[in-house]
């Protein structure tokens, strides 16, 4: 039986949608089978000036 890979993203995208797709297509390219997001609010994990507008 072939073991499942599950790449899991949390906040480490930091809110940019473009950065979240390619660690997407990275995880894909790792031979991930699944991919996990967990949702959180994110102002109070990154510093304010890296804030992008409507979080």
């Amino acid at each position: 039986m072939k073991p499942i890979f599950v790449a899991e993203f949390t906040t480490n995208h930091m809110g940019n949608l473009n950065l979240l797709l390619k660690m997407a297509e990275s995880a894909k390219y790792a031979g991930a089978d699944y991919i996990k997001m967990q949702k959180k609010m994110l102002k109070p994990f990154i510093q304010k000036k890296n804030w992008i507008r409507n979080i």
